[in-house]
């Protein structure tokens, strides 16, 4: 085996020169400087509006309630009531394992 292959002295030419570079780590790059305008006359941009916007959280349309147990029994079930449709008080005939029978149940607001 009289020598080195080609690609042998080639990687270790390479390497040396590898060594010899500096090697500078980029800046990391800010979300909402991508969408900044290049000038300040820009203000009201219609991606910056968007960018506001999105901080924008939607209300609430429904609102969870408690079925208590006419029985007595302490008994209650979890719903999901919608806010702006029902107005009235909601009452279901539902099943109570502590009497073993349907019972009527009745709504309450979650503690």
């Amino acid at each position: 085996m009289g020598g080195f292959c080609w690609w042998v002295v080639k990687t270790r030419a390479l390497l040396k020169q590898m060594q010899t570079v500096e090697l500078v780590r980029p800046k990391p790059l800010d979300f909402f400087s991508l969408f900044a305008p290049s000038s300040a006359n820009h203000q009201n941009h219609r991606c910056l509006r968007r960018l506001s916007e999105m901080g924008d959280k939607k209300k609430k349309t429904f609102m969870f309630i408690r079925l208590v147990s006419a029985a007595g029994t302490g008994f209650f079930y979890v719903k999901r009531k919608s806010a702006k449709k029902v107005a009235e008080k909601l009452e279901f005939r539902k099943y109570d394992p502590r009497v073993n029978r349907h019972v009527l149940f009745t709504e309450q607001k979650m503690k």
